[in-house]
């Protein structure tokens, strides 16, 4: 487990390499050690066609610049650099974007470091690009919650039958 001073360490490198701060609630998020109910693993947003999408998000991308943590979980630092090195036909991030989580269904939870929609929450619906424009950023990409404290509110324990 990391000490505080470590985390913010790592924090302080990963806004260094935005050149912005991370919003003040993921960043108080990232200090807490990034503690959540883990039972609460469900997102339901939308609805879009008439009927809710519903997200497994099960594990947040630890924030360090190496690959991965201890845990093997892929960083927030390699989420970076994989969407910085990806090219028209890689599939695209809005620039102003970071992957914070992924989901067991080809999603990404995106938080929003600058720009107009500083310190929101949308997600990135890889799912459906093969209707959409790969090349575009925004596509794919739908409103969750106006910042992170309210996206965490959001998430609720899994309703499916195991």
């Amino acid at each position: 487990m990391a000490t505080l001073r470590e985390v913010e360490a790592e924090i302080g490198r990963i806004e260094e390499r935005l050149g912005v701060g991370l919003p003040r609630e993921y960043r108080a998020f990232a200090l807490g050690g990034m503690e959540w109910d883990e039972d609460k693993c469900e997102l339901q947003w939308g609805p879009t066609n008439d009927y809710p999408h519903v997200v497994d998000v099960s594990c947040f991308h630890p924030i360090c610049e190496e690959e991965s943590d201890e845990l093997g979980e892929a960083s927030l630092g390699w989420y970076l650099d994989l969407f910085e090195s990806r090219k028209a036909g890689d599939g695209l991030i809005p620039e102003d974007a970071i992957s914070i989580m992924g989901g067991e269904t080809q999603e990404h939870v995106l938080l929003f470091v600058r720009g107009e929609r500083l310190g929101q929450v949308w997600i990135k619906e890889w799912s459906r690009l093969e209707e959409e424009n790969i090349d575009e950023p925004d596509d794919g990409v739908h409103f969750v919650a106006e910042n992170f404290d309210a996206f965490l509110a959001m998430l609720r324990e899994p309703t499916w039958d195991d």
